[in-house]
């Protein structure tokens, strides 16, 4: 048997034991989303983050709700209002106030401690 070899596995083995995947999730939001509906779907956000997922915030404008933006950055803002600047239990990685695709973006990843 070659120890060489039995050692390369060996390292190999653990290396990828120690490895995390990472996982991006998804909310989407609509600019007209209410008030109950926001409620569940930031606990939901809380919990991914909690779990050490990235959390990818969507907010999704169809046909003339493209006129009304600031009501989407509105909701982004409330959203890390609460979660970035209240609980501290995550961190923006990106924050896009351009209407992409009719659509704005929000990254959030958890912060170390919070893991």
């Amino acid at each position: 048997m070659n120890y060489g070899k039995f050692l390369y596995k060996k390292k190999r083995i653990i290396k990828k034991k120690n490895n995390k995947i990472l996982q991006i999730k998804e909310i989407k939001f609509r600019p007209v989303t209410n008030n109950n509906d926001y409620i569940i779907k930031t606990k939901k956000i809380i919990k991914f983050l909690k779990n050490g997922n990235k959390t990818k915030i969507t907010i999704k404008f169809k046909g003339r709700e493209t006129i009304h933006k600031n009501l989407g950055e509105n909701i982004l803002e409330r959203i890390k209002k609460n979660i970035c600047d209240n609980l501290k239990i995550a961190i923006i990685e990106s924050f896009s106030k351009k209407l992409e695709n009719q659509q704005l973006l929000m990254i959030l990843a958890p912060k170390n401690n919070s893991i």
